[in-house]
């Protein structure tokens, strides 16, 4: 499958729709937490676009921004179509971001996800990221620590 990326303008509401999307879609999967807030027009987008019309042909992709202060740009969301999965758009769209990252001259690219998505950590680590945090939370509405 041939496939090309395309820089994305949020500020335009249906590309800014179809990040979104993206959310939904995850969320729906399990793989980005129901409570995710929906993306704005401060962050940047790539999308992954079969050989199709851009509008109709998009499979995927990644929406990110460079932290406040931070020397780095932090992948917010990623996100291929599951018939599309396995087929190198997520690997293509997160080398993309490691490009942009290294043309501003940022020192580093960072994404966290669910510990039950091994999907998203087995791309990473394939592509040279490494584990180095763990968050953990509490939910008080279900009698954590009490």
């Amino acid at each position: 499958m041939s496939f090309k990326l395309v820089e994305a303008d949020l500020s335009d509401p249906v590309v800014l729709n179809v990040a979104n999307l993206f959310v939904l879609w995850g969320q729906d999967e399990g793989t980005i937490p129901a409570d995710r807030c929906p993306i704005d027009e401060n962050e940047e987008a790539i999308f992954a676009c079969v050989d199709a019309p851009v509008e109709n042909g998009i499979v995927g992709g990644a929406i990110f921004y460079q932290p406040e202060g931070h020397d780095m740009l932090f992948l917010d969301i990623l996100y291929v179509s599951p018939v599309d999965r396995r087929k190198g758009i997520g690997g293509a769209l997160v080398r993309r971001i490691c490009a942009i990252a290294a043309e501003r001259g940022l020192a580093k690219v960072e994404f966290g996800t669910l510990v039950t998505n091994q999907r998203m950590q087995a791309l990473g680590h394939a592509l040279g990221f490494a584990d180095y945090a763990l968050m953990m939370n509490c939910r008080l509405d279900t009698k954590g620590a009490s």
